[in-house]
């Protein structure tokens, strides 16, 4: 957790420990970086400052906390989507002209021209609510200082929120400069001025259901990103709040909200590294811990810690955060726990890899968890667990009650730059994600085939919704209104998805005609060559 000064110019330190009993925290001087000075911070009254949601004074790098800024949020925002504050509607614009200095300056006008063939409509972001087994996202990450000082330009476009298009800039063998648009589709792709609130109700928010509900839920969030760390998933300076901390803040807002800690439940968290096959735990200083599942699919020696309020999560999450290795896998793990055993988990996984001038260092690691993960991806459709590939890959190890059960649930968000320079990387993203929206497309269909989703004979007659997954909202007419809504919305995606496979069957079928057609006139055309042939050899020997 970073310190600034009031008007934002300097860099003051860094929190390590924060203790609100006490109001006092510790802070990690920047200008001794080597010897890790700590010094507790102390009352004052000369200046004030804020971060994450708590007030103080500062004096000499002394702070002392002294209110506490709860988040007013409800649950009833999540269900009902009661607009807010923030802007949801966002202007499309299209891109401008640069100077002709700009070392990008023709492949920016041949852009433009391809974009004055496009559509464009206005971005529009909702609450995403779904009940689908894997959802896919794309986030856009904005210019970094360096490649603002770079002159860089955009290499992609939004027509819409499901569609993206990326200008691919090659040059011909005689020195000609071209572009060529690739689009791809997604389930919502955010723009770069969209903060990370909008972006986690509009993808990962949806996963609390299935995580009170006694669900594994998981969001993989994989890409790239310029910057040290990744702004979605950890924040930025400007008091942008990251997944995690979103995540948390929902989570104690829903157990207090809703008595659900009155019912024996409690919440534990715990953070781990995944570095060259080697697990390292973050609330124990990194230590190296060994391997050994349990029944529960858990690895041992991995002590999660329980958290009363959103605050103590927050201290656990900037402790983990302390020793994170920026090169490896990294696991963030809420956990309901009654009784002293294990309810439900909620997963956030780190796999955006930071782009500098060596990352081509130990890439492969990462490139082989994508490639089981999306092998275990693909086999979510089958019944048997056994025939997962879990164990090429420590991260599946570890998360292997992500793909299994008939509550898990699962949403991939995709981080990219848009930087003409980082085209290939954005290319290499969008295709992985892309084959995750294949994948999703067939587990939907087979979905049919198991009862997890619906029940389809002589029309609707019984979902297979667990009752109990409504149990800590409130028993009203408004929540039963809530659930046929959103099993109607549900409902209409998938006539729209099946719709869509119908259209492309009649298409494949009309194709096998027209070459059936064209294979039938070709035999005619061969039988009636055959039929002069013989008729000229029999007139030969007849002469």
């Amino acid at each position: 957790m970073r310190i600034t000064s009031p008007n934002g110019s300097s860099l003051l330190g860094i929190i390590s420990n924060l203790d609100l009993n006490n109001g006092t925290a510790e802070i990690i001087y920047e200008d001794k970086p080597h010897n890790n000075q700590r010094k507790l911070m102390r009352l004052s009254s000369i200046s004030k400052i804020s971060f994450e949601g708590f007030s103080g004074k500062l004096d000499d790098g002394l702070i002392r906390v002294l209110r506490v800024n709860k988040p007013s949020f409800r649950f009833d925002n999540i269900l009902n989507g009661e607009s807010s504050n923030q802007k949801n509607v966002f202007d499309n614009k299209r891109r401008s002209k640069v100077d002709d200095q700009n070392p990008y300056y023709v492949y920016n006008n041949l852009m433009i021209e391809e974009e004055d063939k496009m559509n464009f409509e206005k971005l529009q972001y909702h609450e995403k609510n779904s009940f689908m087994k894997m959802d896919v996202f794309v986030k856009i990450d904005k210019f970094t200082k360096c490649e603002t000082d770079s002159q860089e330009i955009k290499t992609i476009a939004i027509p819409d929120t499901q569609s993206i298009v990326v200008f691919n800039p090659l040059k011909k063998i005689n020195g000609e400069k071209i572009v060529i648009p690739v689009e791809y589709k997604f389930d919502t792709i955010f723009h770069e001025d969209v903060n990370n609130e909008h972006v986690y109700k509009g993808s990962c928010q949806q996963l609390l259901y299935n995580f009170f509900d006694g669900g594994s839920a998981t969001c993989f969030v994989h890409g790239f990103t310029t910057y040290d760390l990744s702004n979605l998933i950890y924040g930025d300076k400007k008091m942008n709040n990251g997944l995690i901390t979103l995540m948390a803040r929902d989570i104690f807002n829903l157990m207090n909200n809703n008595s659900i800690n009155k019912m024996g439940y409690s919440i534990a968290f715990t953070s781990y590294d995944i570095h060259m096959d080697k697990l390292y735990d973050l609330l124990q200083d990194g230590r190296e811990i060994v391997f050994k599942e349990n029944d529960s699919s858990k690895p041992m020696q991995l002590k999660p810690i329980y958290c009363k309020n959103y605050y103590e999560a927050v201290r656990l999450i900037f402790k983990a955060l302390e020793v994170k290795n920026k090169a490896s896998q990294t696991v963030f793990q809420f956990l309901l726990i009654k009784n002293r055993k294990i309810v439900s988990k909620l997963n956030i996984v780190d796999l955006v890899e930071i782009i500098n001038v060596h990352r081509n260092k130990k890439r492969h690691k990462k490139d082989n968890s994508l490639i089981v993960l999306k092998e275990c991806f693909n086999k979510m459709t089958v019944t048997s667990f056994e025939k997962f590939p879990f164990q090429n890959s420590t991260l599946t190890r570890c998360l292997r009650d992500a793909f299994i059960g008939d509550k898990s649930k699962i949403c991939v968000i995709s981080t990219i730059s848009p930087a003409i320079s980082q085209c290939d990387l954005i290319m290499r993203t969008l295709r992985y994600s892309e084959q995750l929206m294949y994948i999703k497309k067939r587990l939907i269909l087979s979905t049919f085939e198991n009862k997890s989703m619906f029940i389809l004979k002589d029309g609707i007659k019984n979902t297979d919704v667990d009752e109990h997954a409504f149990e800590y909202q409130s028993k009203d007419e408004g929540n039963e209104f809530l659930k046929i809504e959103h099993l109607t919305s549900n409902l209409r995606t998938l006539k729209d998805i099946l719709g869509n496979t119908i259209s492309d069957i009649d298409t494949i079928e009309a194709l096998l005609h027209h070459k059936k057609t064209y294979l039938a006139k070709l035999q005619f055309l061969k039988f009636q060559e055959t039929c002069e042939l013989n008729s000229a050899i029999k007139l030969v020997y007849e002469i």
